[in-house]
């Protein structure tokens, strides 16, 4: 029985799995030698001083007083408790009642501690209600939230599970102790676009083709690459890369962005007088110009834009990023 015990812990990873042992105490089992020596083995199994390592988490339930003899059970077997139900419920019960004092105090704590979507203007939890402010024009039918509970506590649908939020959704968190608290979450918009919301903090004064904080960066540019005021964000900037058949341009957006630019385009030539080549980046790679291809929310919170451009003997190739924000 120990070694059963050990075993059990050790493929659930429960070190301290709570186990109650009902002993054998049926057809008089008690009165043969051998009997009582199979009682006594499996009480002594929560004895804390045979086996320290099961103090407070092993206990036995003694069944003998639970067989009401031949003449009150299903059958006069002599074994298995007559197969009397009652014999079967109370020892269940005492089985539980003696598991259930044992067991550690169960957290009731149910609570929605944070909840955010990637790109938004703010959030707040107000009781049992969430409101989300996200920038005007974002797209409701595919967001994914991020969120935190309460230790112990577990939640449906589960941080990271893109939703629909074209219309309100529900999710429920359950505590410890089993109990559960419903949450309701609200999208609601921003008047103002996504790059005015950024802009407030980040290029207060001039328009998005100016550079507010003069790391070389355009203030239009910068809010499509995600970057801030606080930071050089050169290294945000597009990269250009080859392999044998095309030159790669590739650059990440945050996506919050998508519905704050009116238009973004990548521009390519074999020098720096003309650009013949231009290729829009839109929401998705089916409505992008063919050549673009949009891995969505990957990383996290941002697309990673890439332009394909064959090589077809060309042996240099220029490229630029254009945007033009909306409400600059």
């Amino acid at each position: 029985m120990a070694d059963l015990i050990r075993d059990l812990r050790i493929a659930w990873n429960a070190p301290h799995l709570p186990v109650t042992i009902g002993t054998t105490g049926m057809a008089n089992v008690d009165q043969s030698a051998d009997g009582l020596k199979v009682i006594n083995a499996q009480a002594a199994v929560a004895n804390p001083t045979l086996y320290p390592e099961f103090a407070g988490t092993v206990v036995t339930v003694d069944t003998r007083p639970y067989d009401y003899g031949n003449d009150v059970g299903g059958n006069n077997d002599g074994y298995h408790w007559n197969q009397n139900a009652e014999s079967y419920f109370n020892i269940g019960e005492q089985m539980a009642l003696r598991l259930m004092g044992i067991l550690p105090s169960q957290s009731s704590a149910k609570n929605m501690v944070s909840f955010s979507i990637p790109g938004q203007v703010s959030s707040n939890i107000s009781g049992n209600t969430i409101t989300v402010t996200m920038p005007a024009g974002t797209d409701r039918t595919n967001l994914v939230p991020n969120f935190s509970v309460s230790s112990f506590a577990t939640a449906l649908p589960v941080s990271g599970s893109p939703r629909d939020f074209s219309s309100a959704q529900s999710y429920t968190v359950t505590a410890q102790n089993l109990t559960t608290q419903k949450y309701t979450v609200n999208i609601v918009e921003s008047a103002t676009t996504p790059y005015q919301d950024w802009a407030v903090a980040n290029a207060p004064s001039g328009s998005s083709a100016d550079d507010f904080d003069k790391d070389g960066i355009s203030n239009g540019i910068e809010f499509l690459l995600g970057g801030d005021k606080d930071t050089n964000d050169l290294a945000k900037l597009p990269t250009m890369s080859t392999t044998a058949t095309h030159w790669v341009f590739r650059f990440r957006r945050i996506r919050s962005s998508v519905s704050g630019v009116n238009s973004c385009v990548i521009d390519a030539g074999d020098s720096l007088n003309a650009w013949p080549q231009s290729y829009t980046v839109a929401a998705t790679t089916a409505l992008s110009t063919p050549g673009i291809t949009i891995q969505e929310n990957d990383p996290s919170g941002f697309d990673t834009v890439t332009l394909s451009i064959p090589k077809l003997g060309s042996d240099k190739k220029f490229a630029r990023l254009r945007v033009q924000t909306l409400g600059q």
